[in-house]
């Protein structure tokens, strides 16, 4: 229903009509082939078609209520047989506070901002043949380490990805101020352009397919991962509905570049794998990556007099350990 809605009433445009499940942090299941998914147990001995599963976690296992995140994918081959790591050192202008790399972070009182880019901007981001290469850090804070804090950057992707990526350090929200995105993940596609956001969770797998052509705000989101936030007095509905956040369904790449490279602790890895691994065939779980149309936000203001708080205007929330204070806020201030 989003997606029908933000066709017919905001003119979106879309690389790929993918289909999509909806309800944020719901269990969700999908799968591409008929019969891939057990329906009774997660992990038999004998998988349907001879697949191999595997759990990915996005929390300890005793988590409690909603803070417990994970899915169940049923993938061609092991994620695990792969050669070993080496170093990718291409990579230079993506800094990761906390690290070797993030050595450009440096304390200090003074007041800082950046002016929004205009949307025929000529930006000189870093050129390489990787989208990795063009990243560029704005700012960061806390440490990968630690899990705690985030790091903001800019990026320009343009074609298909050279390789696969995964982001062992953080959660990531894609926003796109110019172009469009096909993210081709491990569960399955996402299409998103301005107006829009994409969150790859911690660890997930993802690529850019061709047609991708986009300059993107990167947000690397260290520590937990993102939840709608609380909405107390205003009650069971506004703000963000769940009902509108968009889940990919399976769908194997079987074209995906084979290497992978993984980001971890501020360091570059790749791996070259010799097959895709964007191969899961089904999965089920609430731990995925998902889109959300920023124009379907329910706005919340005062009518009377005075100035609200601009927390009435937060779409995603990362928890810390006392309540009441997050570690992270992603909040828009729309028409």
């Amino acid at each position: 229903m989003a997606e029908i809605l933000a066709k017919e009433e905001h003119g979106s445009k879309y690389l790929v009509n993918y289909d999509y499940l909806y309800g944020f942090s719901n269990e969700h299941q999908s799968e591409c082939v008929p019969g891939a998914l057990p329906l009774v147990q997660t992990n038999p001995q004998k998988v349907p078609l001879g697949l191999y599963a595997e759990q990915i976690s996005g929390s300890a296992f005793v988590s409690e209520g909603r803070a417990l995140l994970r899915s169940w994918v049923y993938r061609q081959q092991p994620s695990v047989q792969a050669p070993d790591f080496q170093n990718h050192a291409s990579i230079k202008a993506w800094q990761t506070p906390g690290t070797a790399t993030g050595n450009m972070f440096v304390d200090h009182p003074q007041t800082l901002r950046w002016s929004q880019m205009p949307a025929d901007s000529k930006a000189d981001f870093k050129a390489g043949a990787e989208w990795q290469s063009s990243v560029t850090t704005i700012c960061g804070n806390g440490s990968a380490r630690s899990r705690r804090g985030a790091a903001i950057h800019l990026a320009q992707i343009g074609g298909a990805s050279s390789n696969s990526f995964k982001n062992a350090d953080a959660e990531m929200v894609l926003l796109p101020f110019e172009g469009s995105l096909n993210v081709q993940t491990e569960m399955g596609g996402l299409s998103i352009s301005v107006g829009e956001i994409a969150v790859i969770p911690r660890g997930i797998v993802f690529s850019f397919a061709s047609g991708s052509s986009a300059k993107v705000y990167i947000c690397e989101n260290f520590g937990h991962p993102f939840r709608l936030p609380d909405r107390g007095l205003i009650g069971a509905n506004g703000l963000a509905s769940p009902r509108h956040f968009a889940y990919p369904q399976a769908q194997c790449f079987d074209d995906a570049p084979g290497e992978l490279i993984t980001k971890y602790q501020g360091g570059f890895y790749s791996q070259k794998l010799g097959r895709s691994p964007l191969d899961v065939v089904a999965w089920f779980g609430n731990y995925a990556p998902y889109k959300y149309d920023l124009r379907l936000f329910n706005t919340m203001g005062s009518i009377s007099f005075d100035h609200p708080d601009p927390s009435i205007f937060t779409v995603l929330s990362s928890p810390s350990g006392v309540r009441g204070e997050p570690d992270l806020d992603f909040v828009i201030f729309p028409p």
